[in-house]
């Protein structure tokens, strides 16, 4: 039985006739083929995360996370590579803030196409792709030609690494949890060296990667890849994939072995395993990192930005995200969000 328009409630609480649905609307539209759109994406974070949400529209679906504060933010955040909209209907943003009880929404990596309209200051940035639809032999002989010869290097480096190591074997999808293991280490000692955020510190972290790898569905797959040299991990990798598109997630490779370049290798070995398997996409996710730039063929567009309702803590939350002539101008418009600002000054500076 479908819930009413519009309710918000935890993703792990959808009825059946609710699940079919969504997968029903991202069949039909391939701009909602990755994995981090799936209603089991959403059902898994739903485990680890209590403020996952998910708002059940007229004709579609929405996930996001309410800590209780009134301000929405993305499913998964920090972690999820992709938000949108599932449906077919065109919702304005401030609307949709509103039917899910919130008074600001934060929208990241949502592609371009599907940004609702409403949505302010918003920053545009690219995505790289491995385009895999002309199939695995078309994308390697491209990037063979566009590397410089850094895949003739990696090829050279995968013959020493056989000869000093041993026999190069690879797994596209791997139920070790030993190896899961391995890479989470190896992630939180290379977010040490950077001096960034260690997201498998956080334990809710580590239970969704655990929930995630056990799951099988078409849409959402948890997919453990792993490159062995003998019987030593060189590289692993866990991400998501769907029919369409697999996700570059969580790469990484043995600290022991990175003169091999073993990464780089695992990358195209997964690239044609998911070719073989009729995947169509490589989504290698936002960011600058030189082995995108060897493997990337296009970019797809992705988008950030707010949706701000005309409430209290919307206004505030605008003024507290806003430049200093931002807030002028706003208060220079609008009367009602001068008096609302005087009143908040302590309460935005607080947020």
């Amino acid at each position: 039985m479908r819930r009413s328009q519009f309710e918000p409630t935890r993703p792990s609480e959808l009825g059946t006739d609710d699940i079919e649905g969504w997968r029903e609307l991202q069949r039909a539209d391939p701009a909602l083929a990755n994995p981090f759109l799936a209603p089991e994406y959403a059902i898994a974070v739903s485990t680890a995360r209590p403020q996952a949400r998910v708002a059940v529209l007229e004709d579609g679906f929405f996930a996001f996370e309410d800590d209780g504060s009134g301000i929405g933010l993305p499913l998964g955040a920090g972690l999820s590579d992709q938000q949108a909209v599932i449906g077919r209907s065109v919702v304005h943003a401030r609307e949709l803030a509103a039917r899910c009880g919130l008074h600001a929404l934060w929208f990241e990596h949502v592609p371009e196409r599907l940004l609702p309209a409403g949505v302010r200051r918003v920053v545009r940035y690219p995505s790289p792709v491995i385009d895999l639809s002309g199939g695995y032999a078309a994308f390697f002989e491209g990037r063979r030609r566009a590397s410089k010869g850094l895949v003739a290097t990696m090829l050279r480096k995968r013959r020493k690494m056989e000869r000093e190591i041993g026999p190069v074997r690879f797994v596209f999808a791997s139920d070790d949890r030993t190896v899961l293991s391995d890479v989470m280490r190896w992630k939180s000692e290379r977010y040490a060296e950077l001096g960034a955020w260690d997201r498998f510190a956080d334990p809710a972290t580590v239970a969704l990667i655990d929930e995630l790898h056990t799951t099988t569905a078409p849409g959402c797959s948890g997919t453990l890849s792993v490159l062995y040299a003998g019987d030593r991990v060189a590289a692993a990798h866990f991400g998501l994939r769907s029919e369409r598109v697999l996700t570059s997630w969580f790469p990484t490779y043995n600290p022991d072995l990175g003169g091999y370049s073993p990464g780089l290798l695992l990358h195209f070995l997964m690239a044609e395993a998911a070719a073989e398997h009729g995947i169509v996409a490589f989504d290698l996710g936002a960011g600058e990192f030189g082995y995108k730039n060897v493997l990337s063929t296009t970019d797809e567009v992705l988008t950030r930005g707010w949706a701000f309702r005309a409430t209290a803590v919307g206004i505030g939350r605008r003024a507290a995200t806003a430049p200093a002539h931002g807030i002028r101008t706003l208060t220079a418009r609008a009367p009602r969000a001068r008096a609302a600002l005087k009143g908040l000054r302590d309460r935005v500076r607080a947020m």
